[in-house]
């Protein structure tokens, strides 16, 4: 571990965070975990709500695009995170987007 404070602090904050600024929007999401059969992978995708497995909370891009900020057992425990991103930036109002 470093003693500069700032690589610290950076090493301690979630990567989306340093591009907040590029985010003109918030989306939630319900999702789903898929295993295929023929493969020895997973992935996740949005599904409907009676059938997810967990919640996402997305920044939707100004150049287009989302991108998954974080995830959330419950509808509500990741609407309660994207209401408190709000407080903290405001710009990210301007898009209005709730999935």
């Amino acid at each position: 571990m470093t003693d500069n404070p700032i690589l610290q602090a950076k090493a301690l904050t979630p990567w989306w965070m340093m591009d907040i600024q590029n985010y003109d929007g918030l989306e939630i999401h319900p999702v789903k975990n898929y295993f295929p059969p023929d493969r020895n992978d997973t992935w996740c995708e949005p599904c409907e709500p009676h059938e997810a497995e967990f919640w996402s909370v997305y920044g939707h891009c100004q150049a287009g695009g989302i991108e998954c900020l974080e995830d959330f057992q419950t509808y509500e425990k990741a609407q309660a995170f994207a209401c408190k991103l709000l407080e903290a930036y405001p710009h990210l109002k301007t898009h209005g987007l709730w999935g």
